[in-house]
Parts: C-alpha cells; structure tokens; sequence
C-alpha cells in the first residue's frame, strides 16, 4: 500500500505544516520519497491510495481487501507528483 497527497502542492504544505524545516532537509526529504515514488511506479505489487480527504481515506484503506481503488487514477497521480517533484528538485 503506497499513501500519496493528492498534488505536490498539497505535500509540500503538509511538509511545511510539520514545523521548520530546513531547505536541504526539506530537499532530503523529497529525494527520499522520489526513490520511493517511482518504486512504487515501477512495481505492480503497490496499491496507490490518494490521501485527498482522511475519512474517505481511511475508508479505502479500509475496503483494500475488499476491492482495488482505481488504479488508474491513482497511478496518474502518482506521475504527476513525481514530475512535480523531479522539477522542484532541479532548483537545488
């Protein structure tokens, strides 16, 4: 099971919501999830889940051996905040 926010905007908030956080750190820490992110890309065995709203959230997380959210969905999502995160990256 791989958790994503649901748009790099959205992680870097939660990031910053999290305290003071150094550039470097914060840099560190995306390059961390980078590997992560396309990892979880590169194997058909992550389930991705959208983390756009924590009940429906926890909901599906809930509902995982029940039935597969939509993958596709999930996957462009993914995508799209690995892009997001890789250009962000470029600025260090």
């Amino acid at each position: 099971l791989f958790v994503i926010p649901p748009s790099f905007e959205v992680w870097q908030k939660r990031l910053r919501g999290r305290g003071a956080m150094t550039s470097v750190e914060m840099a560190r820490r995306l390059r961390s999830a980078q590997h992560e992110l396309k990892e979880a890309l590169e194997q058909r065995y992550f389930t991705i889940v959208v983390n756009d709203e924590f009940h429906k959230t926890t909901k599906t997380i809930e509902n995982i051996s029940k039935s597969l959210p939509d993958q596709d969905h999930a996957r462009t999502g993914a995508q799209h905040l690995l892009i997001d995160t890789e250009t962000f990256l470029k600025t260090f």
